[in-house]
C-alpha cells in the first residue's frame, strides 16, 4: 500500500513540475512580447510628444508673424523653428530664413538638440537605436516640410519586424515592400547606400547615407533638391557623442546652395 502511495506522489510531483515548466515558458514568451510592446508605445509617445511641441511652437510662430503683416509660409517657420531661430535677434534671425522658393524643396530639417529646450520648453526625449554598423546610436529628429517628425536612424519594433521612422510611417525598400529585419542584406544596404528613399506623411525624401565624422560638410546645389530633396545621415561606430543625423537646413548667403550644419 505504502509502495503505491510512494508511486502516486512521485509521479503527481512530475507532472506538476512539467505543468509549472510549461507555465513558466508561457508566462516569459507573454512577458517579452510585453515588454517589445511598451518599447514601442514608449516610441510612439515620443513621437507624439516632440509633434506636440513642434505643432504648438509652429503656430504661434506662424500667427505672430502673420499679425505683424510678415510674407512668411508654412515651411519657412518650420525650418526656421526646427533650427532654433527663434532665440536669435537682430541680422542673425533675419538670415536665418531660407528662401520661400527654397521652402518648398528642402526635404525636411533636422531640430537642433541643444536649442530645443529653450525653443520648446521642454528637452527632445533620449532615444537611441541599433543601425547596421553600431549599437546604441542616438538618433535625430527631423521636421518635413509638411509639418511631419520623424527620426533617423529608423526604430526597429522587433514584435513585426519592422523600421519605422515615426508612428505610421515605416521604411520600404525601393520596390515599395516593407524593409523587413530579417532581410539582413537590404537591411545593411538601408544604412549604407548612398541613394535610399522613405516616405513620411505622403512626402519622399532622399537619404544620403555618409559614414563620416560629425565635422565633414557636405553641400548640394538647390536646383538639385527639385528632385532629389535630401537629408544627410552620418553614423559612426560605437559613437559616444550625438552624431547622428545632420541635415541640409541650412544655406550659403546666396542661397544657392545648401550646406549641413
Amino acid at each position: 500500500m505504502r509502495k503505491n502511495q510512494n508511486g502516486v506522489s512521485m509521479i503527481s510531483l512530475v507532472i506538476t513540475i512539467i505543468v509549472m515548466i510549461i507555465l513558466a515558458a508561457v508566462a516569459f514568451g507573454s512577458s517579452t512580447e510585453t515588454i517589445t510592446n511598451a518599447t514601442f508605445a514608449d516610441f510612439q509617445n515620443d513621437i507624439t510628444e516632440v509633434q506636440q511641441f513642434v505643432d504648438t511652437k509652429v503656430t504661434s510662430v506662424y500667427g505672430n508673424l502673420k499679425a505683424e503683416g510678415s510674407n512668411v509660409n508654412y515651411q519657412q517657420v518650420r525650418n526656421y523653428v526646427a533650427k532654433g531661430a527663434t532665440l536669435l535677434s537682430g541680422d542673425a534671425a533675419e538670415d536665418a530664413w531660407i528662401p520661400m522658393a527654397v521652402s518648398t524643396k528642402l526635404a525636411a530639417t533636422r531640430i537642433e538638440p541643444t536649442t530645443a529646450k529653450a525653443v520648446f520648453e521642454n528637452d527632445l526625449p533620449a532615444m537611441t537605436v541599433n543601425t547596421a554598423s553600431a549599437t546604441k546610436v542616438p538618433v535625430s529628429y527631423f521636421l518635413t516640410k509638411g509639418g511631419k517628425v520623424f527620426i533617423w536612424p529608423p526604430y526597429l519594433n522587433e514584435a513585426e519586424g519592422l523600421y519605422y521612422v515615426n508612428k505610421e510611417d515605416v521604411v520600404k525598400l525601393p520596390s515599395g515592400d516593407n524593409l523587413l529585419a530579417s532581410n539582413e542584406e537590404a537591411v545593411v544596404d538601408m544604412f549604407f547606400s548612398t541613394d535610399y528613399t522613405i516616405t513620411v506623411g505622403g512626402e519622399t525624401i532622399h537619404i544620403n547615407n555618409q559614414l563620416a565624422t560629425s565635422d565633414t560638410n557636405v553641400s548640394i546645389n538647390v536646383a538639385d533638391l527639385a528632385t532629389k530633396p535630401v537629408v544627410f545621415f552620418k553614423d559612426q561606430p560605437k559613437a559616444v557623442a550625438a552624431v547622428g543625423c545632420e541635415t541640409a537646413a541650412f544655406y550659403s548667403a546666396s542661397g544657392d546652395v545648401l550646406t549641413n550644419p
